[in-house]
């Protein structure tokens, strides 16, 4: 059990940190707005505490879009049944192989609207952006008694990683580089080899 926290914890939470890096070095906009709260609430003298995340929605809002947008498992871990069973008027019978496509939930315009292939932070936001709105529909860690019981530990570690980042440091896509976001699909969905610019904040 502790092999498969490490093992598998540690592989998704640097699949959404490499996420995170490459689509804030696209989304300039949003990166911008991630390192004023970082400069508002943590400032540049000290690491960055899992304690302030609830200080910075725009900041959280970031890290979720991401974990819905890039699903990083898509296809949720087989399950089966023990029992004969009934889910909204489908008989499933006993040993039934059971998987949760987590990625058509996450891309369903019917919860997301018509903007759901988009890269949007705003969509977790109250409307005065103070604070954090989380959908039904949002399942990175899966649902129920069979969720991930890593999910505090992928939360703060990808809080963690992606503050301290930005907060040393703008990052941007070489010049005349095409960013890729189809990604490709191991452990986890990963994006494809990139390079970025990492430029010192102050």
């Amino acid at each position: 059990m502790i092999g498969a926290f490490f093992g598998a914890g540690s592989e998704t939470v640097r699949l959404t940190v490499d996420w995170l890096i490459l689509t804030t070095a696209v989304h300039q906009d949003v990166q911008k707005k991630v390192q004023e709260e970082i400069d508002n609430v943590i400032g540049m003298d000290r690491l960055p505490s899992w304690d302030e995340h609830d200080k910075m929605p725009y900041t959280a809002a970031t890290i979720m879009e991401l974990m819905r947008w890039r699903t990083i498992v898509p296809i949720n871990v087989l399950r089966y049944t023990l029992f004969d069973t009934e889910l909204n008027g489908y008989y499933i019978p006993k040993n039934s192989y059971v998987l949760a496509n987590l990625w058509s939930i996450h891309h369903n315009p019917k919860y997301w609207g018509k903007d759901a292939e988009e890269f949007k932070p705003e969509r977790f936001l109250s409307d005065d952006r103070k604070k954090v709105i989380k959908s039904d529909y949002f399942i990175p860690f899966s649902i129920g008694k069979r969720s991930c019981p890593g999910e505090s530990y992928a939360r703060t570690e990808v809080f963690l990683y992606f503050t301290a980042i930005l907060q040393k440091f703008h990052v941007s896509l070489p010049e005349g580089a095409k960013p890729d976001f189809d990604g490709l699909l191991g452990i986890g969905l990963g994006p494809k080899p990139y390079n970025v610019c990492l430029k010192k904040r102050f």
